[in-house]
């Protein structure tokens, strides 16, 4: 519990400190440096374009919301009933906040290259990076604490990890995103996810909480 505090904290920390830079001015260069190497496009597959594509729907809100409602329902079905409250609460909350962060920065698109998927929101901080945060990493905190084995532990949150990342960086990929709003989008979700599953478990004192 006093390690997703610490991670909420730190999470918190690295999006204050991005959103100030953000807000500033002062992360346009080394984002359009950044997303300008993302971006080249030109001599790639196209198979690679359209795995890209594919891959970054798993961040978008149809796939988290459907994967959401069957993890919620199946742990429902299990009579894990607080599991699934906190993973919806989680969810909603996540998704509620990214989205009023939106408009609260009103940050642009990039506008480095044409973009490869239609987007109609605003640019920071990144909801694809930030939704696939809640989700993922709460599912794997959650699956994780079922598992007696270390190794499966580690094994369940890296593939949440690993899930999230590469929602993230296709953002950048297709061109749709700032580097710094990727950045911000993750620690968000992350220390979104790290709160929830923290406050999840001392409201629920010396129970797992499957």
């Amino acid at each position: 519990m006093l390690g997703g505090f610490l991670v909420f904290a730190f999470a918190a920390w690295v999006f204050v400190e991005i959103a100030d830079e953000v807000a500033e001015g002062e992360s346009l260069g080394a984002d359009r440096y950044v997303l300008t190497l993302f971006t080249a496009h030109s001599g790639w597959p196209d198979w690679i374009v359209h795995a890209v594509v594919d891959l970054t729907a798993l961040g978008g809100m149809a796939v988290l919301t459907l994967v959401t409602l069957l993890c919620a329902l199946y742990l429902g079905a299990a009579r894990r009933l607080s599991s699934a409250f906190w993973l919806v609460l989680a969810v909603v909350g996540g998704l509620a906040l990214s989205h009023g962060l939106k408009l609260l920065f009103q940050r642009p698109r990039p506008d480095v290259i044409e973009h490869i998927v239609a987007v109609s929101t605003t640019s920071f901080p990144s909801g694809h990076a930030a939704n696939s945060a809640v989700v993922y990493l709460t599912l794997a905190a959650i699956i994780a604490r079922e598992q007696g084995n270390r190794q499966l532990r580690i094994y369940v949150v890296a593939v949440g990890i690993l899930l999230t990342m590469l929602v993230g960086s296709t953002r950048l990929v297709l061109g749709v995103h700032w580097p710094s709003d990727v950045l911000a989008g993750w620690a968000l979700g992350a220390g979104w996810a790290a709160l929830c599953a923290s406050v999840s478990r001392l409201m629920s004192p010396g129970r797992r909480l499957a």
